[in-house]
């Protein structure tokens, strides 16, 4: 008799590690709050937890293809993701309270932050270095004092400085230096990105992070940030701009996401202005002329289906404002992993033509998932 009762305790035990371990890894049931009496016609916002549907079906997902992304993510070595539909995740994978290295989604958040800045009448797009006080070591011509803020934003400063943190290949590609006047040309340019940093601290006499923390983190509710996650990496003897690293959860980073698809507006407060979400998340400069749906922002890439933030081996925050969708895709690249591009749109195909209430025909990536379905069959 003993023997047996201490076998039934065992298999209990061992049930419930199995159950806590897919909970955690796939369902987040601890660190989300599970929604029951959901309700199709409210837009939903995280307390301090995010509330979760543990039977997407009741919002009309079908499970089938959510078990199909949750296979394509196992595939891809995905580190986490979340789904958000209408204020409430439908999909978690992966460690999604776990903090990652977010790369250049960075910039994307300095983005916000430029806004909250313009919102307050201290900052304008207008303003040139020469007139903020921005320079560099070495020196900036005369010329390259006249870009502005907007060009910095939008990545067509023509000033190409060395910076922190750039990539091997920003570094063989950069152009020369004067061959492009302010405006004139787009170039990948964490000169720029990394500048805004100095703008930010000239406009607004207060630490980035800090006011990050602030402005944003604290008035969304983020739920593990801090300033601790949160890094600048100076190298001096290329440029006296920073990078500014961020660290952050999946399911912090999609709080960003919902701000955003909330036109700026947290439970009644302002956080940002729905003009500057609009302004920032247009294109700016386009890929391709004849198609003006697709190109830069205020450093968001800018689709046929929305907007996303994007960082080095598959960092991303995607908005997808006809769908009432975010999505948070990251990825542990301090163990050496990463995501393709073609495999991100892929997900994306597949989350799109899923969506319960739109269609989605004429949207890129969905052209691209139907026509991969044939090619398989």
């Amino acid at each position: 008799m003993a023997i047996l009762i201490f076998a039934g305790l065992l298999f209990a035990l061992i049930s419930m590690a199995i159950f806590t371990s897919s909970a955690v890894g796939s369902e987040a049931g601890s660190v989300t709050e599970s929604l029951v009496n959901y309700d199709d016609s409210k837009y939903y916002y995280p307390g301090k937890r995010w509330y979760q549907l543990h039977d997407p079906e009741i919002a009309k997902w079908s499970d089938v293809h959510l078990a199909e992304i949750r296979k394509m993510h196992s595939q891809m070595g995905t580190g986490a993701a979340v789904i958000v539909y209408r204020g409430v995740v439908i999909y978690s994978f992966g460690e999604i309270d776990k903090k990652y290295q977010l790369y250049s989604v960075r910039k994307s958040l300095m983005s916000l932050m430029i806004g909250t800045e313009i919102d307050g009448g201290r900052l304008t797009v207008g303003q040139i270095l020469r007139d903020l006080d921005v320079d560099d070591s070495p020196p900036l011509t005369d010329s390259e004092k006249t870009a502005s803020v907007k060009d910095l934003l939008t990545s067509r400063s023509g000033v190409y400085h060395a910076a922190a943190f750039e990539t091997r290949r920003m570094r063989e590609e950069r152009p020369v230096r004067g061959s492009a006047r302010p405006g004139e040309e787009w170039f990948y340019n964490n000169w720029d990105f990394n500048t805004l940093v100095t703008v930010f601290k000239l406009s607004s006499s207060q630490d980035f992070f800090e006011a990050f923390k602030a402005r944003v983190a604290d008035a969304v509710g983020m739920e593990s940030f801090s300033l601790e996650d949160t890094e600048y990496r100076y190298e001096r003897d290329k440029s006296q701009h920073p990078a500014y690293l961020f660290k952050m959860s999946a399911l912090d980073l999609a709080r960003v996401g919902l701000l955003y698809l909330r036109g700026g507006k947290w439970l009644g407060d302002t956080v940002v202005s729905k003009r500057w979400i609009a302004e920032s998340t247009s294109v700016s400069h386009a890929w391709d002329k004849s198609n003006p749906r697709f190109g830069y922002g205020y450093t968001w890439q800018v689709k046929d289906y929305g907007y996303y933030a994007a960082g080095n081996g598959g960092q991303r925050l995607y908005v997808f404002p006809e769908y009432d969708l975010v999505l948070v895709h990251l990825v542990d690249r301090s163990a050496g992993k990463r995501v393709k591009n073609k495999q991100l749109r892929r997900v994306n195909g597949l989350l799109l033509s899923a969506h319960p209430g739109k269609s989605c025909t004429d949207i890129s990536v969905c052209k691209q998932y139907q026509q991969s379905l044939k090619r398989s069959r």
